[in-house]
Order: structure tokens, then C-alpha cells, then sequence
């Protein structure tokens, strides 16, 4: 499949120095893979070498005067861009009174399975020509391509006036749903794929009266559509089959369960610790190295374990072995190479593999807490008394349990934050040391997408929320000179702003500062000023969230932290 394709109506010639400023100053340009021309004007007395673009391949069909009784205008180009494609061939040239058309198949570096080839053909079909009987030469061209490469996928584009492939083709599909000379659609693009490309106006070329049309790429390969429904088929049955109460301190792939829950429940359990006499938090958030390349079909030991079907642990374990896996750099390929770990690179389900992988590494004692979210591992040691004996002897045993399943703990990354409020005169806390080496201790660390601070306050992640917000109040902004409706830019403000502003919000914001709240609401009151309309505080949505889960963790007897509330007396 193309990546970018570009339809002009423009000659050639004249613009040609427009035309490469671009490939050389716009990104879009310069990595398309294929540029379609019609009416270049081109003749004979100019040279390929005249109208060539460095990096592609050009095919061209020049007006011929004999065949179509005109002396100038017509003409059609194609170029081809050499780093996707370098096997091209012109397989037809029709130049008749009635259409013009130039017809090249490709077969590119990387082509979808189920399509053999590409087959682009350039059209142009002039005001005064027998619409009819150009429509029944371009049904000729491309029944015969069709015939002799079926699972070829056919792009058909130019300038067609006031002519329809879908009258001779039906099932072609036309992509341009703007004007592209004038108030008239002329130049269109019909592709035997539905929703494969996206259509955007580019600006004229030169002096050219017709609009560039930039066409992107919908379309998703087959294989990787059926490859990911299997996964999710599979992750549905595996997920049905576990038991409910299985990990229950691993939040991800389980209903009523988010990073909300993972991070309100490690500050719960630290802040119920806190209110004792000598005691303090350390808490170790854990980074490993290629978490999902490390996945071992030992997995599916563990899965048999909880009692799932041997056919799905089959399944598993022909899925995660004899893989062919190889790396290509531009037009080389190196040799492939069996990989027996790991899962692969994007797949629905790496992580609920590595969630099953791990369930059985929990806390061995009473004081300590591993909460997980996927592979984000975080361990909390509640600690009193000065005695880290049990907190030490937790971080050790989770450093022999990774090595046993292939995981690499990457010590440079791992962070511990320390949370001690006694005000005696606290000692120094002694570095943890993991494979030799010290971890080091910070402040403030981002968990899960919230900014947890060594003194329990959120002023470092406001900060960061209020700043992200501001650069998107920008985007408002110009939105609101263009003279969007305020209805869509309080659907804009709810989408890009407001969903900074809440994420999470239930475990953040009732601890935030008075200051810290009166940067998000100026926030809020700049955006409504913007909009013209008023918008919800942070309050509100925050009182709202707040009671919408106390109701969800109610009804759910399985959820963690069902046990943290009961029903008042009547």
C-alpha cells in the first residue's frame, strides 16, 4: 500500500522548480510514494533529465498531436519514489481524442499480504471528449489488469471533468470530497478498496488552477486485522476462565480496575501507616528492561496451574515459539533468525501474559505491599521502629524471582521514594542495594501518570498538569479566531484540556493545596472565557467522580478496596 500519494493537474514544466522546493521543505512531499500528473504539456523536445525529482523513478505518456488532432495540453506523469518502490513497469499508454491514460504496476518493498501488486493508472479525459466512449477504454484497461493480477490493489487517478468510473466500475470507490478547481470536482481518485485512503486539499502548484489532492493511508492489512480479533478472542477466554480473586493488587486487564485504583491504593495504605507513632514509607517503583521481550513459555506451566484448557495453553505456547524474526535497514535484510521468548512487538496480548506471568510474585510479608499495573511494579514497605528487615529481605526475594523468570531489573531507572513526617531527629536512610548496586532516591516520581512528591503533596504534578493544559488552551484560542461554534470548542476544551485536568483526579485532588487548586480553576476560567460558555469546576467533577466510584467498588465484592466501606446504620 502506498503510504502518501499526490494527484496534481498541473504542467509540468514550469513548475518544476515549485515542485522540488517542496519535496525539499515539506515532510509530506518529500516522503510520498507516489506523485500522479496530468496535463503536463510535456513534448518531445523536453528531456527526462529536464522534469526528473531526484530519488524517484518517472513514467511519462506526452500528447501525441496524430492520435489526438490537438497541438498542445494532455499528457500524463507518473513518479515513483525509489525508497519505497524500485520494481515499476508501464504496462499501457492510450492517447486518443476521447482520454488520455498511462497505466504502471508496482510491486513495493513492503506490500500486504493479500495484494500482489499495485497498479496506478493516470488519467486524463478533456472537456470537449465523448464521455461514454472514454469510460469504455478505461474499463478495458483496468478489466485487463484485473484479469491478469486480481488480488492487485488499483488506484485510478486524474482528471475526469465531468466523467464517473463508477458508471463502467461500481465497485471502485472515489476518495476527493472537495472542490479541486473552482466550486467543480474534477480531479478524483477511485481505488478498488473502500475507506483506503483519506483525501486533503493541497495548495495549487504554481500558476495551476487545480488544487494538489494529498491522499493518506486508511487501510489495514488483513492479516494484522485478523491476527489482532484472534488475540482479543483469546484474551476474552483466558480472562473468563481466572479465577476473581486471583493477583488481586494487579490492576490491569480486570473490570472496575484502573491506574485510579492502583495509585488511591498504594496512598491509601501509606497514609493509614503514616498516622502511627515511628514509622515511614520507602517505596520502590520498579523499571524493567524489555518487560514484554522477556515473556517465557514457562507461562504456560503457570497457566496449567489454573486449571486453563490445554488447547489455549497450546495455543500460548505455539504463539510466544518459532518465530522468524530479522531486521531490514533500507533495502537490506539480514538473515532470520528462531526466537523462543519475548511476545511480539504491538500484540493485544503481551500484557496480560505479562500479568500472568507475575501473579503469583506477591508480598511475603504482612508490611510490605506489591501493587502492579502490568509491568509498572511498584513495592511499598511500611516500616516502624527503624526495622527494614522485612522491607530488605521483600526486595531481595522480588530480585531472585526476576532472575528465576528472565527479567532484568534495570537498577539506573528504578527510584525509591522515601515518606518520613517524624519530627525527633530522623537518621540518615541507608541506600537499597540491588545487584551491587545503590538505587537512587528522589523526590517526586511520576507513577502511573501522577507526580507522587516525598511529602505527600501534589504541587510538583498541578504544576505539570496546569502547564500541559495552558499549551492546549492555545489550540482553543485559534480555534475560537477561526469562528468555531462554541458547542465544538466546549467538545475540544472536554477532550484535549479537561481530560488533563481529571485525570485521576479522585486520588490527587482532595490533597491538593489551596494554591495548587486555584492554578487548575484559573485554568477552567480562562478556558469558559475562551469558549463563551461556562464550564464545570474541577470541584464539581471531582465530588461526581468521587461518589460514581464509591458506587462501582461497592457493588464489586471482588475489588481490593471493597472492604474499606460499609453501609451506614439505618
Amino acid at each position: 500500500m502506498c503510504t502518501e500519494v499526490v494527484d496534481f493537474g498541473c504542467s509540468l514544466d514550469r513548475n518544476m522548480d515549485y515542485i522540488r522546493l517542496c519535496r525539499v521543505s515539506q515532510r509530506s512531499m518529500r516522503n510520498c510514494c507516489v506523485f500522479i500528473f496530468s496535463e503536463t504539456w510535456l513534448g518531445r523536445n523536453i528531456t527526462d533529465a529536464a522534469v526528473g525529482l531526484e530519488g524517484m523513478t518517472l513514467h511519462r505518456a506526452d500528447i501525441d498531436a496524430t492520435l489526438t488532432g490537438k497541438q498542445r495540453g494532455g499528457g500524463l506523469a507518473i513518479y515513483i519514489n525509489n525508497s519505497w518502490c524500485l520494481e515499476t513497469e508501464v504496462v499501457s499508454t492510450v492517447c486518443t481524442p476521447d482520454i488520455e491514460a498511462l497505466t504502471v504496476r508496482c510491486r513495493p518493498f513492503y506490500l500486504p499480504r493479500e495484494l500482489s501488486a499495485i497498479i496506478i493508472v493516470a488519467v486524463y479525459i478533456a472537456p470537449s471528449a465523448n464521455v461514454t466512449e472514454a469510460m469504455e477504454v478505461l474499463h478495458d484497461i483496468i478489466s485487463t489488469q484485473q484479469t491478469a493480477h486480481p488480488d492487485a490493489f488499483f488506484i485510478a487517478a486524474g482528471d475526469y471533468n465531468q466523467a464517473s468510473l463508477k458508471t463502467v466500475l461500481p465497485k471502485f470507490h472515489q476518495h476527493v470530497n472537495f472542490a479541486t478547481r473552482g466550486s467543480n470536482t474534477l480531479d478524483l481518485v477511485y481505488t478498488n478498496i473502500k475507506d483506503s485512503y483519506r483525501a486533503a486539499p493541497l495548495a495549487h502548484v504554481g500558476n495551476s488552477d487545480h488544487r494538489a489532492v494529498l491522499l493518506t493511508p486508511r487501510y489495514r492489512p488483513r492479516v494484522k486485522q485478523a491476527k489482532a480479533e484472534i488475540e482479543r478472542l483469546v484474551m476474552q477466554h483466558i480472562k473468563s476462565c481466572l479465577p476473581a480473586n486471583l493477583d488481586p493488587l494487579q490492576f490491569a486487564y480486570k473490570s472496575n480496575c484502573s491506574t485510579e485504583d492502583a495509585i488511591t491504593t498504594t496512598l491509601h495504605s501509606i497514609l493509614s501507616h503514616l498516622e502511627a507513632k515511628n514509622t515511614y514509607a520507602r517505596v520502590l517503583f520498579i523499571d524493567f528492561s524489555s518487560a514484554f521481550n522477556t515473556i517465557i513459555p514457562q507461562l504456560v506451566e503457570k497457566l496449567r496451574s489454573l486449571n486453563m484448557d490445554t488447547n489455549i495453553c497450546n495455543w500460548v505456547l505455539s504463539f510466544l515459539t518459532q518465530r522468524q524474526q530479522s531486521v531490514r535497514m533500507g533495502k537490506r535484510t539480514s538473515s532470520s533468525i528462531t526466537v523462543n521468548t519475548g511476545s511480539p512487538q504491538g500484540c493485544v496480548l503481551s500484557p496480560l501474559l505479562f500479568s500472568l506471568l507475575t501473579h503469583d510474585c506477591t508480598a511475603s510479608h504482612t508490611t510490605n505491599k506489591i501493587i502492579k499495573y502490568a509491568n509498572n511494579t511498584t513495592v511499598v514497605g511500611l516500616i516502624k521502629d527503624e526495622d527494614e528487615t522485612a522491607y530488605r529481605r521483600e526486595v531481595e526475594q522480588l530480585t531472585r524471582w526476576c532472575r528465576s523468570h528472565n527479567l532484568l531489573l534495570n537498577v539506573d531507572k528504578t527510584k525509591e521514594l522515601v515518606m518520613d513526617f517524624r519530627k525527633s531527629a530522623r537518621p540518615e536512610h541507608n541506600p537499597l542495594i540491588i545487584d551491587g548496586a545503590a538505587v537512587g532516591k528522589v523526590s517526586s516520581v511520576k507513577f502511573l501518570g501522577v507526580h507522587l512528591a516525598e511529602d505527600l503533596s501534589f504541587t510538583t504534578n498541578t504544576a505539570a498538569i496546569t502547564k500541559k493544559a495552558q499549551q492546549r488552551l492555545h489550540l482553543l484560542r485559534k480555534l475560537r479566531k477561526a469562528g468555531l461554534p462554541t458547542a465544538h470548542l466546549t467538545t475540544f476544551y472536554k477532550g484535549t484540556v479537561e481530560s488533563i485536568l481529571t485525570y485521576n483526579i479522585t486520588s490527587w485532588f482532595g490533597s491538593c493545596k489551596e494554591y495548587d487548586r486555584r492554578q487548575l480553576n484559573r485554568v477552567v476560567k480562562t478556558a469558559s472565557r475562551i469558549v463563551g460558555a461556562a464550564l464545570p469546576s474541577l470541584t464539581n467533577t471531582y465530588n461526581k467522580q468521587c461518589i460514581s466510584r464509591v458506587a462501582a467498588i461497592f457493588k464489586d465484592t471482588d475489588h481490593p478496596s471493597d472492604s474499606l466501606f460499609s453501609m451506614l446504620p439505618s
